[in-house]
C-alpha cells in the first residue's frame, strides 16, 4: 500500500526482537516495499516518532519499557492527533483493553492473532477504521451483564494479586514474589480498579472484600 503516493512507514516498539522481527515478517509480506522503524523502549519511541514526523501508524508493545498504562499513547497523540496508534500484547483482559480504546488507540492486536489478520488489521487502521479482536466482542455483553448485576468475574491471578495487596506489597514485590514483570502487575492492577469501579488499590481491595472475592 502506498500512502499519498509514497511507500508506507510505520514504527514498530517493542523491546522483545523476536516480536519486532515478527510484525516485520508480516508486513513486508503484505505491504509493498515498506519504510519499517523500529524502538525498543518509549523514549525510543518518541524520539523516532519527533525524527520521522512523516510515520503513518504506531504500532506498540502494552508493556513497552518506560511506558504506564496509556501514558505513550497520549503523548504521541498529543504530538501527532491524526497518526494513529495500535497496541500490540498478550493481555487478553477486556476491561484493559476497552480503557486503551477508550483513550484514542486505533486498534488492540493479541500477539496470538494469526498474520493475515494482523495485515488486516493494519489496513483497517490506516483506512480510518478501528480494530477489536473478535474476542473482546464477544465477551462484551458477557462483561457488561457481569457489571450490572454487580457481580464482577475476577481471575485467580488477579484475586492471588489483590490478596497480596491487602498485605501491603507493592507492585514491584508483588511481582518479584510472583515472578513476572511489574508492567504485568500494574496492568492486573488498572484492569481489577475499572472493573471493582475503584479509584485506587486501597479501594479495590475493600470492594473486592465486601463482594465476597477476596477473603
Amino acid at each position: 500500500m502506498l500512502r499519498n503516493g509514497r511507500k508506507i512507514k510505520i514504527l514498530i516498539a517493542d523491546n522483545h526482537c523476536i516480536m519486532r522481527y515478527g510484525i516485520t515478517q508480516v508486513i513486508h509480506n503484505n505491504f509493498r516495499n515498506p519504510a519499517i522503524l523500529e524502538a525498543e523502549d518509549s523514549d525510543e519511541a518518541m524520539q523516532t516518532a519527533t525524527d520521522n514526523p512523516d510515520i503513518d501508524i504506531f504500532i506498540l508493545d502494552y508493556y513497552l519499557p518506560g511506558n504506564y498504562d496509556t501514558e505513550l499513547l497520549a503523548r504521541l497523540k498529543n504530538t501527532y492527533p491524526d497518526t494513529p496508534v495500535i497496541f500490540i500484547s498478550s493481555i487478553k483482559e477486556y476491561e484493559l483493553i476497552k480503557n486503551v480504546l477508550d483513550k484514542g488507540a486505533a486498534g488492540f492486536i493479541p500477539k496470538s492473532t494469526p498474520p493475515q489478520v494482523i495485515a488486516q488489521a493494519i489496513n483497517l487502521v490506516l483506512a480510518g477504521g478501528t480494530y477489536i479482536p473478535k474476542f473482546l466482542l464477544e465477551y462484551a455483553h458477557q462483561y457488561t451483564a457481569s457489571r450490572h448485576n454487580q457481580n464482577p468475574e475476577l481471575t485467580r491471578r488477579q484475586r492471588q494479586i489483590l490478596n497480596l495487596i491487602a498485605t501491603g506489597l507493592t507492585d514491584k514485590e508483588i511481582a518479584d514474589k510472583l515472578n513476572v514483570s511489574p508492567y504485568t502487575i500494574k496492568a492486573h492492577t488498572t484492569s481489577m480498579r475499572n472493573l471493582l469501579g475503584a479509584k485506587n488499590r486501597t479501594m479495590a481491595v475493600e470492594s473486592a472484600r465486601k463482594l465476597g472475592l477476596i477473603g
